[in-house]
């Protein structure tokens, strides 16, 4: 029977895998990959990019902006002790990295602050604050995400795909955690 690690670590490296195996495909027409379908590893072209690969010509295997926040998810319940974040947290924990790529992406800081600038308004609103990114909006208008990208909830979709792990055996539970903790 495997562990409770085993089964967490399971599905962080699934994802990261699923991640890897589709991403070269992502957006593309249907048959870009071949007749055949997907059917391994196949290497990233093209230019790097905030939400895909952060190398030109990124070697098979490379995951993309997914694997990056479920990484920032699952850094920030370890730091929390193993407890689901509240909404707030996560909203602090997305400025944070913004704010200091470096810290937690070293090399890519550019790119880091540039795939996480889409969360910057809305993570700052939802906190009560203005933003200089958007100037003269207000916080609230801010937490609506009715500027930008125009995504209410999707940090529960991309942010935090590992909530799941948190609630074993009990998926409305873990719903219910990711759309309580989504704004």
């Amino acid at each position: 029977m495997p562990s409770t690690k085993d089964r967490i670590r399971g599905s962080v490296l699934g994802q990261a895998l699923g991640d890897a195996l589709g991403a070269p495909f992502e957006f593309a027409a249907p048959d870009a990959a071949g007749n055949g379908g997907i059917t391994g590893l196949t290497s990233f072209t093209g230019v790097p990019g905030p939400h895909g690969p952060w190398l030109s010509r990124a070697p098979a295997g490379t995951g993309t902006d997914d694997v990056r926040y479920n990484r920032v998810f699952i850094d920030l319940v370890v730091d929390l002790g193993g407890r689901m974040p509240d909404a707030a947290e996560l909203a602090r924990r997305l400025l944070d990295v913004y704010e200091r790529p470096g810290a937690y992406f070293p090399g890519y800081e550019d790119l880091a602050r540039r795939q996480f600038e889409m969360w910057e308004g809305v993570s700052r609103g939802y906190l009560g604050q203005t933003s200089s990114l958007l100037p003269g909006v207000s916080p609230a208008v801010l937490a609506t995400r009715s500027v930008g990208l125009n995504y209410p909830t999707i940090t529960g979709l991309l942010i935090m795909p590992s909530t799941g792990l948190l609630f074993p055996g009990d998926p409305e539970a873990a719903y219910h955690a990711a759309y309580m903790t989504a704004y």
